[in-house]
């Protein structure tokens, strides 16, 4: 390595990159030193995830050269990846244990006041999948925790302060990322849309298109952001209370765990099985008469067998079903042994068999930080941990299962050999025919029992299956969970909610009765066309204002109302309620399909409609640029997008839909300041005359509602006007 190189941890040279054939990075020229800060930024779609990606070897290189002169490389990713296990696992993720440094980085990160207000639990809470018991700012944290505690050469941070409060944001990126951090000294990429933060750059990579338009200085960046640091710097000069007092975190989980029955399959289930679709009771009845007509034409064989062998069907039943009796009685009672453990040991199997899909789907959502933080082998002997134990109770079944076969053979045997036995002793008494006729049939005992009765065992071991197939089928639907059901479901008018007046009224919110809430006694009145703004610390409960309006949990679980234009809405179908409101969500939902499914999935409007409103969010390029237009592929869930893109798609939905009340929650939280402001002026243009809830994390996203709803720890601490609240 020569003097120049040994002083750069990485190095471009005329590069080119793809994902598949096309070039989506185009002649980068890039040189990034040992220690330094490097800020990448650039509009949405213009390839700075890709960048990271291709650092990391995760894009295929078609031209040019690039050389790591850097020994280990650990990525944090724009979406968060958990996977189903602790806090502390998520953040070791198969590391040791160090305690001085895990302390260290848990303060860094702002999760040690998380970690307090989890109780005794702490870091041992179990996180469940993809992290469905934590906030998108916890998990946003905790995946930048696990970048930090891995001590590494060269960090890849892909915007990891987007999904946190502008105050956590400031305290993160000195303590974690910034000149006088936990990573001084390393070589740090940052990609962020809060450019503010790129003053304390050593340099700064401006992207644009696929290429580097411009690689600046950190002089070049003071004089460019002065403007946007003296507006970060105001709202940044005092920390107020509520951006570190706790929080309302539920430490109980949401998510329940899995449960295994234990004794005989009931019969409901059976009957659920056999009356299903699509044949229903007359498929059942057909198969029991099929039976019954088999049954009668093979004992109608067994007569003319007997009466040609000069018995009468009488004294048949006399001489050989006296056997046939006893070696039935023997194996049933066998098989009423075998079943009760057969059964549960086919429970067994059938719940350690889930954990196996868990991880292989997390780890699948989640291969580019395994193979950036090198945890192959890892997450190989976590899925041979569970391999084994479902392998376990697999063999112990099919074990029990040969023993069983076993038996059979023996019990079925022993009826053969007395049946031979006794043709001989009583060889005078017994007619010859008769004797032929019973030993033939007490051989075929032993196939006939072996079939019929592991068949039966066989049949009610797999009903285990169809038990919990019918478990999810008892599970109560949304449209049913009313428990007032004396109150009859109201139609509402064609134009609900015309005037979009919200009011809560002494309304209390928990994810499920037993637990806690996380929204408490609200009484608050939004009036017609109203603008709120919606802040709080990470995890004070504003996805659960937009959750309660949509209720999308048990109303069991709630007290008092919410009214829409005067009509509550717990006496709404879910149908009517959910298709007058839209929403942005922070968790960007696309599906599988074409582009103008995804924004317009119940084709409502025409294809013009649909193109305007990806023009209104600047995304039209995205049909035009396509030779399948409106109908080009989105992958499941929009990972052939960038988050930017996917972000304005759900934008574009929201316009199309023109609902009379807009709930978005952190809807720019993945785009650069000037989509930001594009953003916002679409919304205020196309939304003027709705009424608005918005959940922000950047105060210049709500400067202009007409008033803030301050939450903490699931109450309103503030209801004003913007004048009258202290936003510093």
């Amino acid at each position: 390595m020569n003097d120049e190189n040994s002083d750069h941890a990485i190095i471009i040279e005329e590069a080119s990159f793809s994902w598949k054939d096309s070039a989506c990075l185009s002649n980068l020229n890039l040189k990034i030193k040992h220690g330094t800060l490097v800020g990448v930024k650039g509009a949405i779609g213009a390839g700075k995830s890709t960048l990271l990606a291709a650092i990391l070897g995760e894009t295929n290189l078609i031209g040019g050269k690039l050389r790591r002169y850097v020994d280990s490389i650990f990525y944090a990713p724009q979406m968060a990846w958990m996977f189903a296990d602790t806090i502390r696992a998520n953040i070791l993720l198969g590391k040791p244990m160090d305690e001085e440094r895990y302390k260290n980085v848990i303060k860094a990160c702002c999760l040690d006041i998380d970690l307090k207000n989890f109780g005794e639990v702490g870091d041992l809470l179990m996180i469940g999948d993809k992290g469905i018991n934590l906030s998108g700012g916890q998990k946003a944290r905790i995946s930048l925790a696990r970048a930090l505690y891995a001590d590494a050469a060269l960090y890849l941070l892909n915007d990891p302060l987007a999904a946190v409060d502008s105050k956590v944001a400031k305290k993160i990126f000195d303590q974690c990322i910034g000149p006088h951090s936990l990573l001084r000294g390393k070589t740090r990429i940052l990609v962020t849309h809060q450019t503010h933060f790129l003053v304390e750059a050593d340099q700064t990579i401006l992207l644009a298109n696929g290429h580097i338009d411009e690689v600046q200085t950190e002089e070049h960046v003071v004089n460019e952001l002065s403007n946007d640091q003296t507006e970060t710097d105001s709202s940044n000069n005092k920390e107020t209370d509520w951006t570190l007092k706790s929080a309302i975190i539920d430490i109980n989980p949401i998510v329940k765990s899995e449960t295994s029955a234990s004794g005989a399959t009931k019969w409901s289930v059976w009957l659920q099985l056999f009356t299903s679709p699509p044949l229903r009771w007359f498929g059942f009845t057909f198969m029991i008469l099929l039976i019954c007509a088999t049954e009668a034409l093979y004992d109608y064989t067994n007569f003319w067998l007997a009466m040609w062998s000069g018995k009468s069907h009488d004294e048949q039943k006399l001489s050989f079903y006296a056997y046939t009796y006893l070696g039935l009685t023997l194996v049933l009672w066998l098989r009423r042994f075998y079943i009760h453990s057969s059964r549960q040991l086919k429970r067994l199997e059938s719940v350690t068999r889930s954990p196996i899909y868990a991880l292989f789907s997390s780890s699948l959502d989640g291969l580019t930080s395994i193979r950036a933080f090198e945890v192959q082998a890892d997450f190989l002997n976590m899925f041979m941990e569970r391999i084994d134990n479902n392998s376990r109770a697999y063999f112990i079944f099919f074990t029990a299962e040969r023993w069983f076969g076993l038996q059979l053979d023996l019990m079925t045997s022993l009826v053969t050999l007395v049946t031979a036995i006794l043709a001989v002793i009583l060889h005078d008494k017994i007619d010859p025919s008769t004797a032929a006729l019973s030993l033939s049939y007490s051989i075929n005992l032993s196939n006939l029992f072996q079939y019929d009765i592991r068949q039966s065992a066989d049949a009610e071991n797999y009903m285990t299956s169809a038990e919990r197939v019918h478990e999810y089928g008892q599970l109560v639907s949304e449209s049913h969970r009313n428990d007032n059901e004396s109150e009859v479901l109201i139609q509402p008018p064609d134009d609900w909610p015309s005037c979009g007046i919200i009011e809560f009224k002494n309304y209390t919110f928990r994810y499920r009765p037993e637990l806690d809430p996380v929204l408490k006694n609200l009484n608050v009145r939004i009036e017609s066309k109203e603008k709120i703004g919606v802040i709080g610390r990470t995890g004070a409960g504003k996805p659960s204002l937009l959750q309660a309006l949509f209720r999308l949990v048990d109303q069991s679980a709630i007290n008092g109302t919410i009214l829409i234009d005067d009509i509550d809405i717990g006496r709404l179908s879910l149908d009517h309620l959910r298709s007058r409101l839209s929403v942005i969500p922070q968790i960007l939902i696309l599906f599988g399909g074409t582009l103008r499914y995804n924004i317009d999935p119940f084709e409502q409007y025409s294809d013009e409609e649909c193109l305007r409103a990806l023009e209104d969010v600047q995304l039209k390029h995205l049909v035009l640029n396509h030779p399948d237009g409106l109908h080009r592929l989105v992958t499941e869930s929009g990972t052939n997008l960038s988050a930017g893109e996917r972000q304005l798609i759900c934008v574009a939905r929201a316009i199309l839909k023109k609902s009379h009340i807009l709930l978005i929650d952190e809807a720019t939280a993945n785009v650069d300041y000037m989509t930001d402001q594009m953003i916002q002026e679409v919304i205020a243009e196309k939304f003027c005359d709705r009424t608005i809830l918005t959940i922000a994390h950047r105060l210049r996203t709500i400067a202009n509602s007409d008033r803030i709803l301050m939450l903490q720890q699931g109450e309103v601490v503030y209801f004003d006007v913007p004048k009258n609240i202290d936003l510093t």
